[in-house]
């Protein structure tokens, strides 16, 4: 596992460096995760960038081009897309990823869906594209950024990153 987990890596940064669009980034996750998850379901249902389906999670990936998601106004306007994409799953009555994955060129980060869920009943414009649901509730990325539960392990995709340990 650990040689296979080295191949799996170098090319990920492989192709995570010649990455010039968000799609390219997006690939380079679907291709990792497929090579983790053969066997399961990896799709984009809903416009997501991805879910993948095994038997013990559903993880909704989100990814980006170059954010900073060492900034935690940047982390909480992606987190605010992810919590609206969880909203159509629930609005459709499949169940609800556990598990989120945001990665970007240069970091990811996984956390579970738990500490998103209680934003799912707040008062809010839920007809709003995704994509633009930060921009519309500036109010509620504050108070994201606020929530002491929302604290992530930002992996840095340098060196001596390991897909293993993500």
């Amino acid at each position: 596992r650990e040689k296979t987990g080295a191949r799996i890596t170098s090319q990920f940064k492989k192709s995570l460096k010649s990455a010039i669009s968000e799609k390219d980034v997006e690939h380079a996750y679907w291709e990792m995760l497929r090579s983790y998850y053969p066997e399961d379901i990896l799709d984009s249902r809903y416009n997501t960038d991805g879910v993948l389906e095994t038997m013990f999670f559903k993880l909704l990936m989100e990814v980006k081009y170059d954010k900073c998601l060492l900034s935690r106004k940047d982390l909480c306007s992606i987190l605010i897309q992810v919590l609206y994409y969880i909203k159509i799953f629930e609005l459709n009555n499949e169940s609800k990823p556990n598990l989120i994955l945001v990665g970007d060129k240069d970091e990811c980060f996984i956390i579970h869906s738990n500490h998103l869920f209680p934003y799912l009943d707040e008062d809010i414009d839920w007809s709003i594209a995704p994509s633009s649901a930060a921009e519309a509730n500036p109010q509620l990325v504050l108070k994201l950024e606020k929530d002491n539960n929302i604290k992530p392990f930002i992996f840095s995709i340098a060196k001596s990153f390991n897909c293993n340990d993500v």
